[in-house]
């Protein structure tokens, strides 16, 4: 029961329209006599984002307890030109080969949109410090994304976060 209701918290989150390619959001779910205990960890690139999730999981069905502990990793301007820079640097210089994907394409073929589910989050914290989150298919890859990173103008530092995973079988 509790694997079928993280499920549906992961999968509403991704619905969500201010989720993206600059949140991280982890989802752990107890239980008690009373309900369902959820936390949420991570980072968000938007306040309104954390505080969506809040109420929505505040509203849920077999939910008894929320514990939010989003960290808001906003930051002003600086960090969403970082964030803008790196994700075009990634999803379109380096790794380019991940349009097969297309995260955040939009119907009718408009243009991208970094909301959505995508491989790889871009997290950007004040500071410019920058961490890579999520999947990519070879250590190559991995590489390309860290060296996309190192190369974007005013990061400080690059961690990258990645984990390999096989490529789907088409």
């Amino acid at each position: 029961m509790n694997e079928d209701l993280a499920a549906n918290i992961v999968q509403q989150i991704h619905d969500m329209p201010d989720y993206g390619a600059f949140d991280w959001i982890n989802v752990y779910v107890g239980g008690t006599a009373d309900g369902a205990v959820v936390t949420v960890v991570g980072d968000v690139s938007r306040v309104l984002l954390k505080t969506n999730i809040g109420e929505m999981l505040d509203g849920m069905d077999g939910v008894a307890t929320v514990n939010n502990n989003l960290v808001d990793m906003s930051g002003g301007p600086a960090p969403a030109r970082v964030r803008a820079a790196l994700y075009s640097n990634i999803y379109d210089t380096y790794l380019s080969e991940y349009s097969e994907y297309a995260p955040g394409e939009r119907a009718a073929g408009g243009t991208r949109s970094h909301s959505g589910p995508h491989p790889i989050h871009i997290l950007v914290d004040e500071e410019m410090n920058v961490s890579l989150e999520g999947f990519v298919f070879s250590a190559k890859d991995k590489s390309e994304a860290t060296t996309a990173c190192e190369r974007t103008a005013m990061t400080k530092t690059c961690t990258n976060d990645l984990v390999i995973v096989p490529k789907p079988k088409s």
